[in-house]
């Protein structure tokens, strides 16, 4: 049974249903992303589930329990906001001990509970310091650690990194993903980010226009967006429009004129030609590269723009700039094509000219 559900839940402001009937699951101590543009509903959602805003129709369990019209401090959920919310007058310890103290807790215990969730997060030698003290990323395990320290059912986290430095997102990502992994709580955190997604979640759960489109694996989800809706939601790469399609009947394939140039794939014998092709998504782990031609049907030749390291993924993301010469796109007109692979197979180099061929299982087709 799962630990969290979520059941045809709705929620309208003025006019407008921000939430349409949505329906998901979370099991216990699983991380659940929630993916999607700005204003599609995420938010919203945790809002609800923390009982700051009441939903007109649906229901929310949590651990079996109907908490869907229970009082907020019964709930017994921790939340951290995007903007943190922490008390600027108190020091790291008292921000952290704050729901604790509300439990009337011994100090005893409270100095036990701190100490522990400090090591656990690195934040021990700043225990003394005010938030305004201490760095964006420290403060944002600060409002972690306050939400976690009463030991809640559930834990919501509304864009955990949006506001952190880059270089600091993915050392706090694995932290959050530690003290997640650690205290087996389940929790549920909304983002825009899919790579911030993939990171963290067991489970991602696609919304746009406070629908839910898809949800999976991150995995799934990457390599198989439903439609090219949930493509575009997911801010996805290597997604190109078709402008133009013609069937090349002596080889059962289809010659679809793009953003990227032109990409034969096979078809089947029922082929729909009626059907209007919106788009391409091309999978970035599915492109080989090399410094010689392919001499197959669906290569190109580039030159890489950038070069970008990816330690935490084990990879290497190429950028290759593609030159357009075929069907009526512009000759001038050029595309960038984005390239995953093993860390330990690349030796290209920025402006460097690559021939590059995608295979047919990293092609999505979106009618």
């Amino acid at each position: 049974m799962a630990y969290l559900e979520i059941n045809k839940l709705s929620y309208k402001y003025e006019e407008q249903w921000v939430l349409d009937n949505i329906s998901f699951t979370g099991q216990e101590g699983k991380l659940i992303a929630i993916v999607g543009p700005s204003g599609c509903g995420k938010t919203t959602i945790l809002k609800t589930i923390v009982g700051i805003l009441s939903p007109q129709q649906g229901s929310i369990l949590v651990n079996s329990d109907d908490i869907t019209h229970s009082p907020i401090e019964s709930r017994n959920i921790g939340y951290v906001p995007q903007n943190q919310a922490l008390f600027p007058h108190l020091s790291v310890f008292e921000n952290i001990a704050f729901g604790l103290r509300a439990q009337k807790l011994g100090q005893d215990f409270i100095n036990a509970k701190i100490q522990e969730l400090a090591i656990l997060s690195e934040l021990i030698d700043v225990l003394n310091r005010k938030p305004h003290e201490i760095s964006g990323g420290q403060q944002q395990r600060v409002a972690l650690l306050r939400a976690l320290a009463p030991s809640p059912k559930l834990l919501l986290l509304d864009e955990p990194l949006s506001n952190i430095d880059a270089q600091l997102r993915e050392q706090l990502a694995i932290y959050i993903r530690r003290i997640q992994n650690e205290s087996n709580i389940t929790t549920l955190f909304v983002t825009h980010d899919l790579e911030e997604a993939k990171m963290l979640a067991d489970k991602i759960v696609v919304l746009n226009q406070g629908k839910i489109l898809q949800e999976g694996s991150p995995v799934e989800i990457n390599n198989n967006p439903r439609s090219i809706e949930v493509a575009i939601a997911l801010g996805l790469k290597n997604l190109y429009k078709v402008t133009s399609m013609r069937e090349i009947a002596e080889s059962k394939s289809l010659k679809l004129i793009s953003e990227i140039g032109g990409i034969e794939i096979n078809i089947p014998d029922d082929y729909d030609f009626s059907a209007k092709v919106k788009g391409i998504y091309i999978n970035p782990t599915l492109i080989s590269i090399a410094k010689t031609p392919f001499n197959r049907k669906n290569s190109f030749e580039g030159k890489i723009i950038s070069v970008i390291p990816e330690p935490m993924f084990n990879q290497v993301t190429l950028l290759v700039l593609i030159s357009l010469k075929v069907g009526k796109v512009d000759k001038n007109d050029i595309k960038v094509l984005r390239i995953h692979i093993p860390g330990s197979q690349c030796d290209f180099q920025i402006s460097e000219l690559v021939h590059c061929h995608i295979q047919e299982a990293a092609l999505k087709i979106f009618e």
